[in-house]
């Protein structure tokens, strides 16, 4: 028996699993990938038997040895396919064919990603919490259009356009480019958000539709984790960084199966795309984006903001920078008798009226309503890189504001950013912050009154 294959090939495999057993060796065995390859060694373990009883070195009934699991694993594999199968349909049946007729004079598309580059809609929208229009809208423009608007704003971010489906992935448009802005829809929103459950072979990822705030439908794509037709095995260790531990496995490669669950073909019988059929929109082809011409809608919306950037004077700005009509300016008012602020801090120069109404109201009790963007925690935030237009800044200007009870002790809020109600403004001391002492930087503390103990009712 020592001398047959299958006691050697054996030997190498049990060798190979105790190298990798131990981390000393296994982590070099684990850079050479021999996980993977280990899972081969019993297809040539097999192998080894049949040639064993071929050269009658072992007798004929060891043959059931190396066949018995793989017509067990025959089996398993086609009773899994029908299980695939049936999911795949019924799926199918549940899923809507359409979900409603976009109109672009109508509709303003929300989704978590943008949709312009793919489909024939002139304007998509994704929701974003970082500026005060809470949205940010997604275009494909020409160049020319592109340039000459996106000198307008700093907010306005502009790429080239360089992946499209349907064989274009690596193609580049020199003809047009992908627009983003900060821009509220004013048409009745069009919602599609997405929901994703998952278990060791299937993920699910449900798109749910809404019109307004009405729930219009529901589609369900799925993702099957198959068993391959022939076996491939990972057997071996690794290190799991995360935890961090040494880890050993036996399990057998799935692949990744993307479910037909779209209840809509083409011409030729194949699923079409499953957006372009929910809602009766088009799909880009080559041909499109070579020939693109500029949206009416697009052309309005651009051109009123490169008119306004031609006919604008220094009196429609603060002494931030920011315009006087900006969205980015806060409420000013009062509440129980105490002036108010309202608005979203941001930090750079969007965040100065905010410091101004700091400074000004210094050694008062004022009202804030206020969500900090981008740099804040549950206890305070930074308003970094703040300097009046026209005057010299010493390195940046960083604003740190800092919330305490009253008495003493850091305040914490429910909620990372979002600050409410009154507090008593201390005065603007120097940072402490040895990196950055010549930076003119500064701490105000916010302490926070509590509302029954104002005097004004």
């Amino acid at each position: 028996m020592r001398k047959s294959y299958t006691f050697r090939v054996l030997v190498i495999f049990i060798l190979l699993v105790l190298l990798q057993w131990f981390p000393i060796t296994g982590v070099f065995l684990m850079m050479f990938g021999a996980a993977v390859w280990t899972g081969y060694i019993p297809h040539i373990l097999a192998g080894a038997f049949v040639l064993d009883v071929w050269k009658r070195d072992a007798p004929i009934v060891l043959l059931l040895i190396p066949v018995l699991p793989y017509l067990v694993y025959c089996g398993l594999y086609f009773a899994e396919q029908k299980e695939m199968r049936d999911l795949e349909r019924e799926i199918r049946e549940q899923n809507p064919s359409i979900i409603t007729t976009y109109n672009p004079e109508e509709h303003a598309i929300v989704s978590e990603h943008s949709l312009v580059q793919t489909y024939k809609i002139p304007v998509s929208y994704t929701e974003n919490g970082n500026v005060p229009e809470g949205y940010m809208s997604h275009r494909l423009v020409t160049k020319n259009l592109c340039d000459d608007a996106r000198k307008t704003e700093d907010s306005i971010r502009a790429s080239i356009v360089s992946k499209y489906l349907r064989g274009a992935r690596n193609k580049k448009f020199s003809n047009l480019c992908y627009f983003r802005m900060a821009e509220k829809p004013n048409k009745t929103l069009l919602k599609i958000k997405e929901t994703r459950t998952a278990n060791k072979k299937v993920r699910k990822t449900a798109l749910q539709f809404f019109m307004g705030d009405e729930r219009i439908g529901e589609f369900v794509r799925a993702e099957y984790a198959a068993a391959p037709v022939f076996p491939k095995f990972i057997i071996g260790c690794a290190l799991i960084s995360s935890t961090p531990r040494w880890e050993c496995t036996a399990q057998l490669r799935r692949e990744k199966v993307q479910l037909k669950t779209y209840s809509v073909t083409d011409e030729q019988g194949n699923n079409t795309d499953y957006i372009s059929a929910l809602l009766g929109i088009d799909v880009y082809e080559d041909e499109d984006l070579n020939s693109f011409i500029d949206y009416q809608e697009t052309k309005d919306v651009l051109g009123e903001l490169i008119e306004r950037k031609k006919n604008e004077t220094p009196a429609d700005f603060d002494k931030w920078g920011l315009r006087k009509d900006s969205a980015y300016q806060p409420v000013i008012g009062e509440k129980r008798g105490y002036l108010s602020f309202k608005g979203m801090v941001y930090s750079r120069n969007k965040g100065g009226p905010f410091r101004e109404f700091i400074k000004q109201n210094e050694g008062k009790v004022v009202y804030l309503d206020i969500i900090a963007k981008v740099n804040a925690n549950k206890r305070g935030f930074g308003n970094y890189g703040v300097c009046e237009i026209g005057k010299e800044c010493n390195g940046r200007t960083d604003n740190y504001y800092r919330f305490e009870k009253k008495g003493g002790g850091v305040h914490r809020f429910e909620k990372k950013g979002v600050f409410k109600g009154f507090f008593l403004i201390g005065p603007e001391a120097p940072s402490k912050c040895k990196r950055n002492k010549d930076d003119n930087d500064t701490v105000t503390i916010l302490t926070v009154i509590p509302e029954e103990e104002l005097g004004v009712e």
